[in-house]
């Protein structure tokens, strides 16, 4: 009987083990039970996503979802980065322009030099110009490269036609008055030319012919009849007093028939330049 009563006892005291157990962590079981319960709670097409076992009850489920919001409802660009608002941080609009490739100043946009013709240069003060604008503007680096090689492009090809234009200006002109003076061309063109030269001086007269203007008919047909009225000294002795082997009106005149003259070729329009120049000093001289 006794031995029954200790097994009683020991039965008693392991069956007593179990609630002790319970009673030293109350909270294991209810932990247990709710990660159960609210997963099971859900459809079974989301009970089966990992990302939602990371989550041991519902209110830490819902701290992450606020947390997202905060930065979902920020607008993002395409690369993710945040679309800085009226209260962005300087940091903020930083790292925007970066991502949308932005360089830090103007500087970095690192332009090609053009390929130009002949007779053309660059405008270095509005390449600057227009490279603050576009990086005041957030403009990427790719795009302004692409945006300036265009404008080049434009800009090449309107000097090319306007070279080509005042070339065929320049034929039509030189058709046009010989058919007008026949023989007396060269002398009356000269003669037109001098009176040029007599009245406003050699740099205006280089100045007409450099831009087009000294191939105006009307211009020609109207220092001829000024010339007309001036006296021969004034308008042919002094070319051919001194140094008259080396440049005289009949060198000019015959420069300026040559094809190269008509076609504006840089290297010898520069050639007629400097023998007008030289021909003016020699009538100076004199």
């Amino acid at each position: 009987m006794s031995e029954n009563l200790g097994n009683a006892e020991e039965n008693q005291s392991q069956g007593n083990s179990e609630p002790n157990a319970s009673a030293s962590d109350p909270l294991a079981a209810t932990e247990t039970t709710n990660v159960a319960s609210w997963h099971d709670s859900l459809p079974e097409e989301l009970k089966n996503d990992k990302s939602l076992t990371k989550f041991k009850d519902v209110p830490s489920l819902a701290k992450s979802y606020l947390e997202a919001q905060k930065t979902t409802s920020k607008a993002l660009n395409a690369k993710g980065v945040i679309i800085p608002g009226e209260n962005a941080t300087p940091e903020e609009i930083s790292e925007y322009r970066k991502a949308l490739g932005v360089p830090a100043t103007a500087d970095g946009y690192e332009l090609e030099s053009p390929t130009l013709p002949e007779g053309m240069v660059v405008d270095e003060a509005k390449a600057k110009k227009l490279a603050e604008i576009a990086h005041s503007k957030g403009i990427s680096k790719e795009a302004f490269q692409e945006l300036a090689k265009a404008y080049n492009a434009e800009q090449i090809a309107a000097f090319e036609a306007q070279k080509q234009e005042q070339a065929q200006k320049i034929i039509d002109a030189t058709a046009e008055m010989k058919k007008e003076w026949g023989r007396n061309f060269e002398k009356n063109l000269a003669q037109s030319e001098a009176a040029i030269v007599s009245i406003f001086g050699p740099e205006f007269n280089q100045f007409l012919q450099e831009n087009g203007l000294g191939s105006d008919t009307r211009l020609i047909k109207g220092m001829f009849k000024a010339s007309q009225n001036m006296s021969e000294h004034q308008l042919v002795t002094k070319g051919m007093m001194k140094d008259s082997q080396k440049y005289s009106w009949e060198g000019l005149v015959s420069m300026k028939m040559d094809d190269r003259y008509h076609a504006r070729d840089p290297l010898f329009m520069k050639q007629v330049a400097e023998y007008n120049a030289k021909l003016a000093e020699s009538m100076d001289a004199s």
